[in-house]
């Protein structure tokens, strides 16, 4: 369902560029090349390279807004109708996400295991416990997702923080109550958890 940009940005520190914050946003995007209609595209400055950088395309492929880090504006898009500048790019995400989701960790008890080795083993024997315990159970990790008995592939240790949420969110809705979830130092360092 969608939300107005105002209700993403939920306390959140901000600053509207231009255009208004009432507009309905459809879905989140931070990889301009999976942009979809009516989303907002958060650009993020990265290693190999810039998102601002590819603010145009984001919105050629349909983004109503996108979201630049402070510092970045003269990289804004002339076309861009609507436009906010965050201080760190990461942490905007990371929020955004949980606004669009409607906080789905709340609802749920959460495992979270950092560090440099064993991650993995701990998540698998947390999420053993809860199923020996009976409860209904997910897995966020490097080898999979699980929810409850269904399994998929994990195309990252801790996903993107849109892509975490949005996991949680469908493991609230399936009524999912327990969460190990491995959670890598990179993962903690951009605000994905």
């Amino acid at each position: 369902m969608p939300k107005s940009l105002q209700e993403l940005l939920r306390d959140i520190e901000y600053r509207l560029l231009k255009g208004a914050l009432q507009i309905p946003i459809s879905g989140l995007a931070y990889d301009s090349r999976k942009v979809q209609s009516g989303e907002l595209f958060v650009a993020l400055p990265g290693t190999q390279t810039d998102g601002h950088l590819f603010l145009e395309e984001a919105l050629r492929r349909g983004a109503v807004a996108v979201s630049i880090q402070a510092g970045r504006e003269s990289l804004l898009p002339a076309r861009a109708h609507t436009a906010v500048s965050v201080p760190e790019a990461y942490l905007a995400l990371a929020a955004i996400s949980v606004n669009f989701y409607d906080h789905p960790a709340l609802v749920l008890k959460l495992s979270g295991v950092t560090g440099t080795k064993g991650k993995s083993t701990t998540a698998y024997l947390i999420n053993s416990i809860h199923k020996a315990a009976g409860f209904k159970r997910g897995l966020v990790g490097t080898i999979a997702y699980e929810l409850m008995e269904e399994s998929r592939p994990a195309p990252h240790t801790t996903p993107e923080a849109p892509d975490l949420q949005a996991l949680l969110a469908e493991m609230r809705a399936r009524s999912i109550t327990h969460v190990a979830m491995e959670v890598s130092s990179h993962a903690l360092a951009q605000h994905r958890a």
